[in-house]
This record gives C-alpha cells, structure tokens and sequence, in this order.
C-alpha cells in the first residue's frame, strides 16, 4: 500500500526537442512517513522508480518504462544523495542520468508534512507517450527497493491530456 498525499500535481511535457521535454511531480500534505521509509539512498542501499501507469477500457499498464532514480553514486564529483536534516534526502544530477531526473527530494515527517518533489527534464527523459489513457484514471507511483510506496491517482478528465502535455491534480 502507498502512502497517500493531500494535494499532488502531474505535469509532463513532450516538445518536438526533445531537450524541453519535462515531468514534474508533486507530493505533499501526505500520511505520516517515518524517517526510516526512506531507507539509506545516500549509503547506496535505496534505489527509486517513479511509474506512470495508464489506464485504457479498463486496463492498466505502464506508460513507459520506470524511470529509475539510482541510490549512492557520484554526480560532477559529489555524493547524488544528501540528508536534510536528519527529516529527508536529496537528489540532485545535474547531468540528468540516467532518466532525466535532475531532482529528487523525500521529506518525512507526521501527517500533513511529509513531502515529494521529483523534476525530470531534457533529451534523456523520453516521457511517457501522450495523450495518456485516463479511462478511469492516471496513476503514479514512486517506489524505493525497501518497501516505500507514494502514490497518487488522477481521475478522468485531466485539466490538460493532448498530444503535447498533460496536466493535472489532486484536492
């Protein structure tokens, strides 16, 4: 089971350049998340994935592969990952490698305050082809290798699903 955000928002864009081509998503006022959901991604023992699924005459599938968000690792000669604080972790490569994330950012903490910020953007991204299936809805999910889950669905119609962009929230 997914933890559960009180407001979240999508946004993917997929220009004709693929160097603008970009997804956002937003998780915040979720349930409480223990600090220890987040698992250890500074140590290298917790890798991420954010999935986008959509859903066509009742059938779920994903959009495109999990975009993977690697634990450990290096990026322009420092450490991906930092702590904030002793409330969360940050991800931060500049090079956007290996599927265009250029930012990550988990903060835990009681209900209402936790946090998630995934960006992703540029020609290493290849976002999900649009317009999604929204019939009944979107789903996203990130998912860490120690059992975290955040989730969020996005009910049919969309404040935005062409061929370009879609955009949407929740509450």
């Amino acid at each position: 089971a997914c933890f559960a955000a009180g407001r979240t928002s999508l946004v993917v864009q997929d220009h004709a350049s693929d160097a603008r081509d970009r997804l956002v998503w937003r998780w915040t006022r979720g349930d409480a998340v223990p600090l220890a959901a987040l698992g250890d991604p500074l140590g290298g023992a917790t890798s991420y994935a954010l999935c986008v699924y959509e859903t066509s005459a009742g059938m779920t599938a994903l959009a495109r592969p999990p975009i993977e968000i690697p634990g450990g690792g290096v990026c322009r000669g420092k450490p991906c990952w930092k702590a904030l604080g002793g409330v969360g972790v940050k991800y931060a490569d500049r090079d956007r490698t290996p599927d265009g994330v250029e930012s990550l950012v988990l903060r835990s903490g009681p209900a209402g305050k936790p946090s998630v910020v995934l960006t992703a953007k540029g020609a290493t991204l290849a976002p999900p082809s649009l317009p999604l299936g929204q019939d009944p809805a979107v789903t996203v999910q990130l998912v860490n290798d120690s059992g975290a889950c955040f989730g969020a669905a996005y009910a049919s119609p969309a404040q935005k699903n062409d061929a370009g962009q879609f955009r949407d929230k929740t509450p």
